[in-house]
């Protein structure tokens, strides 16, 4: 323990040793020297563990950065003054068989298209899961949202899907507190526009899935070799948890499938990954597979 470092004394001993002789001998001096000495030195012990303790409540507090996994392809990030965004919320029961967790709040929501689990139903008419009043943001651009940055980018979505509104998928790049990250709604395969407008992504959140159901599994590995994320995190996959039969949905596959080809997953015991330096100073690209938030829960039978 550090107060074993420093000295600790009697009130009696805080008093430095007088004497009423007008000479002191030797040991006298000898004595008030290192009491003196031993002041000082205590002094800097508590100034020491001041610093320390000053110290360790800034390591303690909010990290830069927050990623929330909801499910589905739907995720919240939270910034360290609290600003937050959520991403493609899915609409209740539609495809999916669960709901989207009530009273989330954001202060901007990010569509990539509109499909009905990307957009909260709200081409298709549903009620979304947004306030009235709330900034949603579906196009390419950038914006300014608190501590965020983001940046729309125009991409296409994955074949054969989404020709009912031309195929228009947003890949959304956000950076805040000193960390790159993006999403790739439902988008194609890479190409080289995308490639460059991606570079230097640190956290990247990816469709993949058991039955390819967007992307292949060559095109995921492709999309890891060039951009090199430090973090990929798998979206887009059905969770059996939260599912009433194994049909549901129709043509969506598990994680564990494309999980178990590779050699660098690391599973979250969590829906949430606070996104240190520590985890993106590695080198090569771990893929976090999270847990979906506890809101979200399996319809009753």
């Amino acid at each position: 323990m550090w107060f074993l470092l420093c000295p600790i004394y009697a009130k009696k001993d805080s008093v430095p040793l007088r004497s009423n002789t007008p000479s002191l001998d030797r040991g006298a001096r000898l004595v008030i020297s290192l009491h003196s000495r031993w002041l000082k030195l205590r002094k800097f012990c508590f100034i020491l563990m001041g610093s320390v303790l000053i110290a360790a409540a800034g390591w303690a507090g909010e990290p830069a950065v927050t990623l929330e996994f909801i499910a589905h392809a739907a995720f919240r990030v939270v910034a360290e003054d609290r600003s937050s965004l959520i991403i493609d919320p899915y609409a209740d029961r539609v495809w999916l068989s669960y709901d989207f967790p009530a009273g989330l709040e954001a202060d901007a929501w990010l569509i990539s298209h509109p499909h009905y689990d990307h957009d909260g139903g709200d081409y298709r008419g549903k009620k979304p899961p947004w306030p009235v009043d709330a900034r949603v943001l579906r196009y390419p651009g950038e914006f300014e949202v608190g501590a965020f940055r983001v940046i729309g980018i125009q991409g296409l979505h994955a074949e054969p899907y989404g020709e009912e509104f031309g195929r228009f998928n947003t890949v959304w790049r956000i950076e805040v507190g000193g960390v790159s990250l993006a999403h790739w709604g439902d988008n194609e395969p890479l190409t080289a526009p995308m490639a460059k407008a991606l570079a230097g992504v640190e956290v990247l959140m990816l469709p993949v899935d058991g039955v390819e159901h967007l992307l292949s599994f060559a095109a995921v590995e492709e999309i890891i070799e060039r951009l090199e994320p430090k973090i990929l995190i798998p979206m887009h996959y059905r969770h059996p948890d939260l599912e009433p039969s194994a049909e549901t949905p129709k043509n969506l596959g598990e994680i564990d499938r494309w999980a178990a080809t590779r050699k660098d997953v690391v599973r979250v015991e969590d829906h949430r990954l606070e996104l240190e330096a520590d985890i993106l100073a590695r080198e090569g690209t771990a893929i976090y597979v999270m847990l979906h938030s506890p809101l979200v829960e399996a319809p009753s039978r």
